[in-house]
């Protein structure tokens, strides 16, 4: 398994972001895959870095980061300001930082087509980012994502209403370039999967590529290595992406 090399992308009141970055070897790389940078947003309730930290240890998609290194990509995990950052920061912040972490990429390594894994509410920054139709954003890949934020459980995110609702994807659905593939697992106890499967019809119904696969007996955050699924379980779900991912990459 590839090791990171962990980089300060941006430095918010001396409090530095990192980004752990994957590099493939040389070896591996094709055509193909030197055409393509995967990107991981780690969920767990918009929580990634407070003023207060001393280190960042990394994403809980780093697994992920790693598996795409080894298969011959560029790759790399990224942070964000924590929700509760300081008194002021909103979700409007947050998908801030993840567009600067793509900059930060693109500056370093030039213009790819990006990728984006997300997991939770790392998957509602990533469908954000997919809504604001940035063109480097070739393809998203949200797993059991947050897409309303309106809902009483997550109104921590912002302070009114207005800008919960703003910030959900479920009510933000309009045409985009980005081709999404949203996962849900049915045992999820977290967040519902009907908005998932209801985001995903609104987005195919306004001509958008948004497939939603349905996971039977899988719980919240189930690609997360060393959670609640099994190693085997978590390479099964692997190999469900990659079989959608390959059919779309080889589309380009």
């Amino acid at each position: 398994m590839k090791h990171a090399q962990q980089f300060i992308y941006k430095t918010i009141n001396n409090t530095g972001l990192p980004i752990n970055i994957y590099l493939p070897s040389k070896e591996n790389t094709s055509l193909i895959t030197n055409d393509y940078f995967f990107v991981m947003i780690h969920g767990g309730a918009w929580q990634a870095i407070h003023p207060s930290d001393s280190a960042w240890q990394g994403s809980f998609l780093d697994f992920q980061a790693a598996y795409y290194a080894d298969s011959g990509f560029y790759a790399a995990s990224i942070s964000y300001r924590s929700i509760d950052f300081s008194t002021d920061t909103t979700i409007k912040d947050l998908i801030a930082d993840c567009r600067d972490a793509l900059l930060f990429l693109k500056t370093r390594f030039g213009s790819r087509r990006f990728i984006l894994l997300g997991d939770s509410a790392g998957a509602h920054l990533a469908l954000s980012l997919a809504l604001e139709n940035i063109q480097d954003i070739y393809i998203v890949i949200a797993a059991n994502p947050v897409t309303d934020l309106t809902l009483k459980r997550w109104h921590f995110t912002a302070p009114d209403n207005h800008t919960r609702y703003c910030f959900s994807p479920l009510y933000q659905v309009h045409p985009v370039s980005t081709k999404i593939l949203c996962l849900h697992g049915d045992a999820d106890k977290t967040v519902d999967y009907h908005l998932t499967e209801s985001f995903c019809e609104k987005m195919t119904k306004t001509g958008n590529i948004c497939d939603f696969f349905l996971i039977h007996d899988a719980p919240h955050a189930f690609l997360l290595m060393g959670y609640r699924s099994t190693p085997q379980q978590i390479q099964s779900y692997m190999s469900l992406i990659d079989k959608w991912l390959m059919n779309h990459i080889c589309l380009s």
